[in-house]
């Protein structure tokens, strides 16, 4: 899986199988389609359209444990047919394939993650969708720890170690057409911070555009981040008076980025 950085090792014991059904010179499915070598086995199946498009695909097993993982991840994925656009959607126990599969910089471990969407008709692959990742513990995220040191949020040293920064929730609606993905209404949960952002990715050249906010848990996270403007500024009113909120940009590349507060 090239994606998420994983080969099977020269000389490494595996197997893959499937049967192939033709008909008139083009394929129209693949029945009984299995993958398995050390730590991992897939199956699944899949059917293709009159122009040899992907037209659903069912996908079951364990993978991994991908390259820096202790152990392997659960994975399903499902795309159904539809007058104009397929449905898909993606379950996993394991949040780290989220940021593996975008190339972000960073390592979570455990929880769980949904994303349920659509896919556009041809081969181009439009995506359009949601997804939602729920108790995971963040061990390592270089931008992010950047981030909170700039904002001077008290502790941030001691975020990502001792088990590392312990999540509750973090969502978005993204749309994805290659190589840019855009992230609309991202939202990350925690007892230590709250955040929003949205913005671009380009995935193929790693370049960032992304805007937010983000507020310490001292000002009461739970009840606040689902409110959190995503153009930054002081929030005031009667029942918070007078609660900051921190502004943020982040331009560059995923390998440099540039963050200004």
């Amino acid at each position: 899986v090239p994606a998420l950085g994983m080969w099977k090792a020269p000389g490494t014991e595996g197997s893959a199988g499937a049967t192939l059904v033709t008909r008139d010179g083009r394929l129209v499915s693949v029945d009984g389609a299995t993958l398995r070598y050390p730590a991992t086995a897939l199956r699944g199946r899949a059917a293709f359209d009159r122009e040899g498009v992907l037209a659903s695909l069912a996908v079951d097993g364990v993978l991994g444990p991908v390259p820096g993982r202790k152990s392997p991840s659960t994975v399903a994925l499902r795309i159904v047919p539809g007058h104009r656009r397929r449905t898909l959607s993606a379950t996993s126990d394991d949040v780290d394939l989220l940021f593996r599969a975008i190339g972000v910089t960073a390592d979570a471990e455990g929880g769980m993650i949904r994303f349920d969407g659509t896919l556009g008709a041809g081969p181009q692959w439009a995506l359009d969708g949601r997804f939602e990742a729920r108790d995971f513990a963040l061990q390592s995220a270089p931008m992010l720890a950047r981030l909170l040191a700039m904002t001077s949020v008290p502790g941030v040293t001691r975020l990502f170690t001792s088990g590392g920064l312990s999540v509750a929730r973090m969502t978005a609606t993204v749309a994805y057409r290659a190589p840019v993905l855009t992230v609309a209404d991202g939202m990350l949960e925690s007892q230590a911070l709250g955040m929003r952002t949205a913005g671009t990715v380009d995935t193929r050249g790693g370049t960032l555009a992304l805007h937010g906010s983000v507020v310490p848990s001292y000002y009461g996270l739970n009840t606040l981040v689902g409110r959190l403007p995503l153009l930054g500024r002081a929030v005031t009113g009667t029942q918070h008076e007078g609660l900051q909120v921190f502004e943020f940009d982040v331009r560059g590349t995923m390998a440099a980025p540039v963050i200004e507060v």
